[in-house]
């Protein structure tokens, strides 16, 4: 019920080892009892503002929803940038130094959460269930969920994160390096994709919307999901 009261947090925790801000945006209802987190990354150029309708949804349903913000492919890429500069800026901003510093920040976020949780007076004190994370996100915030999911990369480098339960990714990508099987068909964990028959790339033009279906195709079976809207674009 979208409707049960829902409060808005925000925070600006600081990872001392990479010195970098992850800003926090936490929706959270009225429950006094720990609530099971739902993580969500948002695509590039956008902040932890973004889709607010799902993190309101989320907590009214009994989740506590905590949306990040990744510095280097948020919007203050393209603060000040003319229209014509901003496609270009975009473009530049999905690097491997973005990604591995989006991939990192996750790990990070749940290491805050979790003393959060057991800080004396903390806002956000006994309201979480760290045992139970779902972690979420649209287009490059897909491509960071299946990172944390344990996605194989070239050079066997990984981001995995087995805190986290179940997995649903808005507009994934199979991504470069590997073939499709080879990068996820060892993933055990439940997954959920969503994407749409015209889901297409707004930084990649020679992507199809249909290579976005190969991650799902290339899952082992058991507790993977995947729906396809007819005529659903990219946003």
């Amino acid at each position: 019920d979208d409707s049960v009261a829902v409060s808005e947090l925000r925070f600006e925790p600081i990872d001392v080892k990479r010195s970098r801000t992850v800003p926090v945006k936490v929706y959270l209802g009225k429950s006094r009892t720990p609530q099971p987190v739902v993580l969500f990354s948002h695509g590039l150029g956008g902040s932890r503002e973004n889709n607010e309708y799902l993190g309101r949804h989320w907590a009214a349903a009994g989740y506590v929803a905590v949306f990040m913000q990744h510095a280097g492919s948020d919007n203050e890429v393209i603060q000040g940038a003319s229209l014509r500069e901003k496609l270009a800026t975009l473009k530049a901003a999905v690097s491997s130094i973005a990604s591995r510093d989006r991939f990192n920040d996750v790990p990070f976020v749940i290491d805050q959460l979790e003393l959060w949780n057991q800080q004396v007076g903390h806002e956000l004190q006994g309201k979480l269930n760290v045992e139970k994370l779902g972690m979420s996100g649209h287009s490059y915030g897909a491509a960071t969920t299946l990172a944390v999911t344990g996605q194989k990369f070239p050079l066997r480098v990984s981001f995995h994160d087995s805190r986290i339960d179940a997995f649903l990714a808005m507009s994934p990508q199979p991504g470069k390096g590997l073939k499709p099987a080879e990068a996820f068909g060892h993933i055990t964990t439940p997954f959920l994709c969503l994407t749409g028959t015209k889901d297409a790339s707004p930084v990649d033009p020679d992507m199809k919307p249909s290579e976005r279906r190969e991650v799902y195709a290339a899952f082992p079976p058991g507790d993977k999901y995947q729906l396809v809207l007819k005529d659903a674009e990219h946003f």
